[in-house]
């Protein structure tokens, strides 16, 4: 994948405009994290956000497997990506293009630790298809080593009209805080 710029932030404020779903799920991740730099998945409430349940996403890194494994996902990802995409490997959802750099930087999330947000669009035959995604850290309660092993993530897209089966991926206007960071 090219045109990818990450930006390191030293903190939340310095993140271009972030849609207001965006803000709340990341107050509600902050709020499980109970001093923690990263909060346990079991103290993760969705309920706690639950007009964002429809956009939310999480993958449980399980290196016996393939990787990253959906383990749950809201009725509008799937729309977007035209099937239920939970018990697949990141693999079989992003394919064979995108596969290598989304998990790269879902295992830089879970070993830095950080957080992970992106905003862009594109223009596809005179139409706009844009998304904005934030991509948090969660500690499993059977992770081996007490670490990150989860990514849970929010993804709003407004597709149009492209007749695309499934989101591409955009990973320009990337910006990444580090959970040390985040007051």
């Amino acid at each position: 994948m090219t045109n990818q710029s990450t930006a390191r932030k030293q903190n939340l404020s310095e993140l271009p405009d972030p849609n207001i779903r965006i803000v709340q799920l990341l107050d509600a991740w902050k709020a499980a994290r109970g001093g923690q730099l990263v909060p346990n998945k079991r103290d993760f409430d969705p309920l706690s956000v639950p007009r964002l349940l429809s956009s939310i996403w999480l993958y449980r890194w399980e290196p016996d497997r393939s990787g990253f494994i959906c383990r749950l996902a809201g009725e509008d990802i799937n729309r977007s990506w035209g099937y239920s995409i939970a018990g697949h490997d990141a693999r079989q959802v992003l394919g064979d293009k995108d596969f290598e750099v989304v998990t790269d930087i879902w295992r830089k999330i879970l070993t830095t630790p950080l957080i992970h947000y992106g905003k862009g669009e594109r223009l596809h035959e005179n139409r706009m298809y844009s998304a904005e995604r934030l991509v948090l850290p969660l500690i499993g309660e059977d992770s081996p080593d007490g670490e990150p092993d989860h990514v849970l993530g929010l993804s709003l897209y407004e597709l149009g009209e492209t007749g695309e089966t499934r989101p591409q991926v955009i990973l320009q206007n990337a910006y990444q805080v580090h959970c040390a960071d985040i007051v």
